[in-house]
């Protein structure tokens, strides 16, 4: 349709699947930085571009300070109200947050893109991720078990091929 956000988010999400189940970290950045060439971030307006997936995909390839640059320029350019709704950026956050060794504030971050990110089905595996690193393994398996479980909303059509293999595992 010749929305070069969604071109972008699309090859964002690619280099992050690269990244996190291939780790392939070079062959990642590699990805985002053809895309953002292709497209850069200031040749569309503030509304359009996928800082979160895009924070996430450079958080997850190793670059967390790309990541955390990104994530502050968003919160530059798109207003609060805007972005509390946005469960890419919550998911951002708690990437940042692990990189950072800080696992119980991924937890919360994680847990905000169901609340404020209103995806009530996302962010578990994430989540069990968070409690696994703060060496808290009964919180962890009950977040993947969460992860796994049948039903709820329709979001959980997307949600379920990034998340419910890690979980099971």
């Amino acid at each position: 349709r010749g929305l070069p956000g969604d071109v972008l988010a699309g090859e964002a999400q690619r280099a992050l699947r690269i990244a996190l189940f291939e780790r392939d970290s070079v062959r990642a950045i590699a990805v985002l930085q053809s895309a953002l060439e292709r497209h850069p971030l200031n040749s569309m307006p503030a509304l359009d571009r996928p800082y979160g997936v895009l924070a996430t995909a450079y958080t997850i390839a190793g670059q967390p300070t790309q990541g955390k640059r990104l994530l502050s320029e968003y919160e530059t350019a798109v207003p609060e109200g805007q972005r509390r709704g946005e469960p890419a950026w919550y998911r951002a956050r708690g990437w940042l947050a692990l990189a950072e060794s800080r696992p119980r504030d991924a937890v919360q971050e994680f847990r905000r893109m169901a609340t404020d990110g209103q995806r009530a089905d996302w962010g578990w595996w994430e989540t069990g991720i968070a409690f696994e690193r703060a060496n808290l393994p009964d919180s962890a398996l009950l977040a993947y078990e969460r992860a796994v479980q049948p039903g709820g909303t329709g979001w959980r059509a997307i949600e379920d091929p990034w998340a419910r293999a890690p979980s099971l595992k």
